[in-house]
């Protein structure tokens, strides 16, 4: 239906979008990638189809993952959301020094102290306890009611 649609009417990043997560709701890595590809080429589409696109990618270990996040760098440095998504999956891939970059990244663009809980979680895995204390600490400053920030902190 989602491909009929979109031979209906091209162009419409919406479209390709969710024709895209029912895809990969199906096990279709390939057909995802390919669906948010095209969506992310909608001039207009805004930062989500690159950001999903790049997810897709690195859960196939798709090598295309490295052009995509240099256009992600390129084009959406600011997106906070879209970094802290893309930190997790290298997180969950043990790939910590991309991840850490990834959520410094969001913790740059956004002052949701979320994303430094983020970030002061896989500092200690890189050997960077001292570092993950000041970065949990400001987070903790940010948002005093949370628990967040303490539990890594402690």
């Amino acid at each position: 239906m989602a491909r009929s649609s979109v031979a209906l009417r091209p162009g419409i990043a919406g479209i390709d979008t969710r024709g895209a997560r029912r895809a990969g709701a199906r096990g279709d890595l390939a057909g995802a990638k390919d669906w948010f590809q095209r969506s992310s080429e909608i001039p207009g589409s805004g930062p989500e189809p690159l950001f999903q696109l790049g997810l897709a990618q690195m859960e196939s270990a798709d090598p295309e993952f490295a052009v995509t996040k240099e256009a992600l760098i390129r084009h959406f440095p600011g997106e906070a959301h879209g970094w802290r998504e893309i930190g997790g999956a290298l997180m969950r891939a043990n790939r910590l020094e991309c991840a850490e970059a990834a959520f410094a990244r969001a913790v740059e663009a956004s002052d949701d102290p979320l994303h430094g809980v983020n970030l002061g979680r896989v500092m200690p895995a890189r050997g960077q306890a001292i570092e993950a204390a000041m970065v949990l600490r400001r987070a903790h400053e940010k948002a005093p009611d949370r628990l967040e920030p303490l539990l890594p902190l402690a």
